[in-house]
Parts: C-alpha cells; structure tokens; sequence
C-alpha cells in the first residue's frame, strides 16, 4: 500500500505539494508536506514543529520534488526564514492545526513549482470533486517496526465525509470541529498516514477547472480504518487568518539581530494556558503501540521513552471542553 492505498503521482502533478526535511544521520529526511502559496510562503500543520524546534535552521523545504532520492535539475530547495503557528493551536487537542512557513529566498516558477489556489469564503466547497491527497507519508501503517517512508511522491482519491457523519458516535464521536473536514470512505482503505502531516487536501472546482487546497493533513485515528477518515484543517475557515497573517508579517519590520526562526514570538501575541485532561494511562515505549488511536500525521521517526505526562503520539486528543 502506498499513501495508505494510492498511487505513483505523475511528475508536476501538484506543483505546490513540497516536502519538508529535518537533519538526519546521513543528510536530511522527509518529516512533513507543506503547500506553497506564493513564491516565498508555504502552509503547513502547526504540530510540524511539535518537535525538533531548535533545529528549524537546519530544516530543508523541498519544492517540486517528485522522488526524493533522485531530485531532478528543476527542484528547488530553500530553508525556513521565519514560521508562524495559530495563536490558538493546542498540541494536546490538535485544535487550529496550522501553520505558515517563510522560505528564506523566493522560489522561481516553472512547469514544476506552481502556487496553489485556496478557496474563498464564497465557493461551496462541498460540491468539489473529486478529491485527492498526496505525500510521502509512510505506505503502510506497522507495529514495532521502522516506518518506510514513500520515495515516489503519491497520490490517492478521496471523498469529502460530511461533518455531521464524521463528528456521530460511531465515527469521530464528538472530536470533529467547524475548522475542521474529514476525507476517505466510510469502509476505510485509502488515508493518508504518518508523514502526510501538512500536506494538502485538493477538490476540483468544476466551474472554475480549479483544484482548490482545502484542507491540511492533521490527524487521524489509524489510517485508512473503517469510518476513521482523515482529519484536515479547513483551509476556507482559516482563509482571513492566512491573508491577515501574511498582511502583518510584511508589514512589521524585523528587529535587529533578531533570530528570524522566533519571529513568531514577536509577531504572535502568547495564548493563554488551556486547561487540559491527561489520561491516567500513559502508554511508556511509543513503540508498543499497535492498535487504531487517535494520532497526528507527522512522522516520528523513532521510539522515544516517555519521562513526563504531556501528549504522547498515539494517545488520543483530550476532548475540548
């Protein structure tokens, strides 16, 4: 299985789609996808920088890639100047799970590096299809074993789930909110998967020929389990903050000598502390879980032992109160 049952995409079949690396042993690993909305911006799912943030200056933005062991002459590859994430994010609920990243130099367009379109307020994006995901994700979902990221970019077609399914008992159950759309098919078999985090949701508009990026890969319980679709963030509901945000960015001078990497300190006001539920069973070796629980989409790249009590991958979101 590829995607979580998809295919090998056609080269600049999503020009917008970029993979985002973090260092490795040897070079660099695929960690999360990302959209590009411009020649300098790029969205992605703020639980993309859950972890590894001191190491966000080393991190690689790949664009155009189409395999990523063999990057062809019209790949560009950037470094992130600056990233932003929703005042209102919550890593233990995944709530507003999104995020902008700064290239650190404009990317250039060509057959291969294109922007992506986002949906205005006014499109019913409901009626858009058909649907697709795409990434490098992990291809199948494993217990106990080292996740095998796809090489060949991948793609797979979904149907949007209506909300009101998605968020009843026997799906979601409540964890499905207005900011939020649910992707795949009720019998399960096609999701995206670890390491699709970020990536783009894409529904053809019929009237315009368009396809419009509306959602961003965010969380899933499983993958492409029955009734278990996945979970995105609602690019429409967000469209105002993503304009307003890119608005104030460039139009707020940098300090001097200013780190540009915490730029989001600066520009962000601090969100006030949540209150959260913990649950009382914490699962110790991230590695001994093998069963359908709620999770985000970014790929982790090894077991890590637990030594407090925060979210743990593979844990489910507390519910928000």
């Amino acid at each position: 299985m590829r995607i979580i049952g998809g295919v090998d995409a056609q080269p600049g079949a999503w020009p917008w789609l970029v993979s985002i690396q973090v260092p490795s042993q040897t070079s660099h690993r695929h960690s999360c996808g990302g959209t590009l909305l411009n020649k300098l911006w790029v969205l992605t799912a703020a639980h993309c920088f859950k972890a590894n943030k001191r190491s966000v200056p080393k991190w690689k933005i790949v664009i155009g890639g189409h395999q990523l062991s063999a990057l062809s002459q019209d790949v560009q590859i950037r470094s992130i100047k600056s990233y932003t994430e929703h005042e209102n994010y919550n890593p233990r609920t995944e709530a507003y799970d999104i995020a902008l990243i700064e290239l650190n130099s404009p990317v250039d367009y060509n057959d291969y590096v294109q922007p992506a379109c986002l949906p205005t307020i006014t499109k019913n994006i409901t009626i858009f299809h058909p649907c697709y995901i795409s990434g490098w994700g992990v291809m199948a979902e494993k217990c106990n074993t080292a996740a095998e990221t796809a090489d060949v970019l991948q793609e797979a077609k979904v149907n949007l789930v209506d909300l009101k399914m998605c968020n009843s008992s026997q799906w979601y159950n409540g964890m499905i909110w207005d900011y939020n759309l649910c992707a795949g098919y009720e019998e399960g078999g096609i999701d995206s998967c670890q390491g699709d985090s970020g990536g783009p949701l894409m529904c053809l508009d019929e009237d315009t020929s368009n396809y419009y990026v509306t959602g961003v890969t965010s969380w899933g319980s499983g993958c492409a389990q029955s009734k278990r679709p996945g979970v995105y963030s609602n690019t429409q509901y967000f469209i105002d903050w993503i304009q307003g945000k890119l608005t104030a960015i460039l139009s707020t001078p940098t300090p001097p000598n200013l780190d540009t990497t915490t730029i989001k300190n600066v520009l962000l006001p601090k969100r006030k502390p949540q209150p959260i539920h913990i649950p009382k069973k914490q699962v110790q070796l991230i590695n001994k879980i093998c069963k359908s629980t709620l999770h985000s989409k970014k790929l982790i790249p090894r077991p890590i032992k637990v030594k407090r009590k925060p979210y743990i991958y593979g844990e489910p979101p507390t519910s928000q109160e």
